[in-house]
């Protein structure tokens, strides 16, 4: 199951800009492609009936489409999945808290890091972001340890999905949360499978984990790339259900 069985789906936007994808085998479908005004395209998926935005990490020079997507997608909650690897350059979207204001995306957006946290190896960054008289308040979470070779635990990623969860609710909780990572896949797939089926779970319902990653594959290929992530994904929602995790929305920073 955890093997990605590609849809035949049309994906022409996606192959008109092959030096704006990562990889040649993670593109978006043409039909849950995000388009954003003033950008030709940009690697990005919605999934789960807009309820997520799965992304690759964007470009160097893709700072201000990042932004702009970020803007017209009324994102609240962003989460980045990918260590920083000086092999793979990445957009400097969100600067260091300190470092004042700047001016993003193509609506010159103005945006201000106002507190940044650290609890292990997940950063937290508040971003207050404005347009004219529209301010809105983001949140940004970065997990920085989760390499190819070092899979979080399921209490971390348990962590994050509830620190993300009580965020959404807070700020947005009709707003996508846009999650990217290296090709915005595997990592981003684990996320997001494991985020909706605590969600179920919460509700009273039942959730299953094969029926969750057919319907997010076909919204997106390859979301989970190998057994391990399957796994992982799994033994967090039982972390989850053994805890009730639910029951406590308590942020992790409020203690750091």
């Amino acid at each position: 199951m955890f093997e990605n069985k590609e849809l035949i789906k049309p994906r022409d936007t996606a192959l008109h800009f092959p030096h704006k994808n990562r990889f040649v085998d993670v593109v978006p479908y043409d039909d849950t492609l995000v388009s954003v005004q003033h950008v030709d395209y940009i690697n990005a998926s919605y999934i789960l009936d807009r309820k997520f935005i799965a992304a690759q990490d964007p470009m160097p020079e893709q700072g201000d489409d990042f932004w702009q997507l970020i803007w017209e997608c009324d994102v609240r909650v962003i989460i980045r999945l990918s260590p920083d690897l000086p092999n793979q350059s990445v957009a400097i979207y969100v600067k260091e808290a300190g470092e004042g204001r700047w001016i993003m995306g193509h609506d010159e957006l103005e945006v201000t890091v106002t507190t940044q946290n650290i609890v292990g190896t997940l950063l937290k960054k508040t971003i207050e972001v404005s347009k004219g008289e529209t301010q809105r308040t983001i949140h940004f979470y970065h997990m920085t340890g989760w390499t190819n070779h070092a899979l979080p635990t399921p209490k971390d990623l348990l962590n994050l999905i509830m620190v993300g969860r009580s965020s959404r609710q807070m700020l947005g909780p009709e707003s996508p949360v846009l999650v990217h990572g290296s090709a915005g896949s595997g990592r981003t797939g684990t996320l997001i499978a494991a985020w909706h089926m605590i969600d179920q779970e919460s509700r009273g319902g039942l959730s299953n984990i094969v029926k969750v990653v057919e319907a997010m594959r076909e919204d997106r290929v390859s979301l989970i790339q190998s057994e391990e992530q399957y796994v992982l994904a799994y033994l967090t929602v039982e972390e989850c259900k053994r805890t009730q995790a639910w029951l406590d929305s308590e942020d992790i920073y409020d203690n750091a």
